[in-house]
């Protein structure tokens, strides 16, 4: 990897927006399903929410020592393209199951 953050010419944006958003989709659609909130859940959900991407960038990315020092995060993560594609792919995968939620518990059996 390069220090523009490419692999051989390529950008590796797409597999790292495609793993975030299929992990925030999956945070989404937990919270979506959640029909109790409680204090612990709420707290288990901000922690493994950001366990899995913010801090373990932050941590590659502070040590010097680290693979992943200095490496395409900073790139990707910059891009307010990265951030819609995340965004709209979380949209897309978990509209669909939120508007069956709504008809179910409001039009089917309410």
């Amino acid at each position: 990897i390069g220090s523009d953050g490419k692999t051989w010419d390529m950008w590796n944006g797409a597999g790292v927006a495609i793993i975030y958003s299929m992990v925030a989709s999956h945070h989404a659609i937990w919270t979506m399903e959640t029909r109790q909130f409680h204090y612990v859940i709420v707290i288990g959900y901000i922690i493994s929410f950001l366990f899995f991407m913010p801090l373990t960038v932050i941590a590659s990315e502070g040590a010097s020592s680290s693979f992943y020092h200095a490496n395409q995060w900073d790139l990707v993560f910059s891009s307010p393209i990265f951030h819609l594609t995340v965004f709209l792919t979380c949209f897309v995968t978990a509209a669909p199951r939120y508007i069956w939620l709504c008809l179910e518990h409001a039009v089917i059996y309410p």
